[in-house]
C-alpha cells in the first residue's frame, strides 16, 4: 500500500487508543476561585510602596497562525510572578514568574472527546514604567519563557449527580516538545494594583510524535515525520491584579 500524507484532522480516526476510564474527578470551579481571589486577595495584602511584590493575571489567547488557529480558535492562560525593583524610582521591574496557556476542544460527535493543546512556562519578564498620568502608568515589557508543550485527548465517561464526579480517561500525548518563546508587550496599570495587558508572543516549536501513535498510522499507510514544527504565536489579552508588599522604614 503506498503511504498517504498525515493532516492533523487524520488524529480523529484513531481515538480508539484512548484507554479504559482511570480518573475520577469532581467537577472543578476554576472560574469561582479567580473571582474569589480577584475580590478578596486585594484586600488581604498592603499597596505599600516596596520593592518586592507579586503578579496574578489571566486572559484570552488567540492564535495567529493559520496551522494552530483552524484547530482551536481561542484559549485561556494564568500567569504568577514574584517580582522586583531594579532602578530608583521603581521604573524597571524584573518578574521572574511561570504560568500555563491552554486550548480546548470537542472532539468527538457527541463532544465526549476532548483535545488539549496545553502549555507550561516558566522565564522572566522586564516591565519599564514610561510614563504616568494620575492613577494611569503604562509599563511596555518584554519576556523571555522556556515552554514545555503536551497535545492530547481525554474522553468523559458519564457523570454521577450523586457523587458530583466525571470518569475522565486521558491519553499519552500525541505531540510533545519545548522551546524558547519571546514575548512584548503592555501593561495598563490602574491605581498602582489594578492592570490590564496586551501582548504578541512568538512561539514555533518542533514537536515530537508520539511513537506509539505514529506506528500505529504507518501501518494504515499514512507518511508520518518524527518531528512537526508548528507556529504556535498568539495575541494575549488580560486582566489581573499587582501586590506590593508592605515596606516599613526604619527611619
Amino acid at each position: 500500500m503506498g503511504s498517504r500524507s498525515f493532516t492533523k484532522q487524520t488524529i480523529h480516526s484513531y481515538l480508539s487508543f484512548i484507554p479504559k476510564p482511570l480518573i475520577q474527578m469532581k467537577n472543578p470551579s476554576p472560574l469561582r476561585l479567580l473571582c474569589l481571589c480577584l475580590l478578596v486577595f486585594p484586600h488581604l495584602l498592603s499597596q505599600g510602596q516596596s520593592r518586592f511584590g507579586l503578579d496574578f493575571g489571566g486572559g484570552l489567547v488567540v492564535p495567529t497562525s493559520t496551522q494552530l488557529n483552524k484547530v482551536f480558535y481561542t484559549g485561556g492562560e494564568m500567569s504568577l510572578g514574584f517580582k522586583v525593583a531594579a532602578l530608583p524610582g521603581k521604573r524597571l521591574w524584573i518578574v521572574p514568574n511561570g504560568g500555563f496557556k491552554m486550548y480546548l476542544k470537542g472532539a468527538g460527535s457527541d463532544n465526549s472527546v476532548t483535545e488539549t493543546f496545553l502549555t507550561g512556562k516558566a522565564g522572566f519578564e522586564f516591565q519599564y514604567k514610561a510614563a504616568e498620568h494620575r492613577k494611569w502608568a503604562f509599563l511596555p515589557l518584554v519576556r523571555i519563557d522556556y515552554n514545555w508543550c503536551s497535545n492530547y485527548f481525554s474522553k468523559t465517561y458519564g457523570y454521577d449527580p450523586t457523587t458530583n464526579t466525571t470518569t475522565v480517561a486521558e491519553t499519552d500525548s500525541y505531540l510533545s516538545g519545548h522551546d524558547l518563546a519571546y514575548d512584548a508587550g503592555i501593561m495598563i496599570l490602574r491605581s498602582s494594583l489594578w492592570f490590564l495587558r496586551i501582548d504578541y508572543e512568538y512561539f514555533k516549536p518542533s514537536l515530537k510524535v508520539n511513537n506509539d501513535l505514529k506506528g500505529q498510522l504507518l501501518a494504515d499507510g499514512f507518511a508520518v515525520p518524527a518531528t512537526t514544527k508548528i507556529n504556535c504565536s498568539s495575541v494575549n489579552i488580560g486582566l489581573g491584579f499587582t501586590f506590593n508588599f508592605k515596606h516599613r522604614s526604619r527611619y
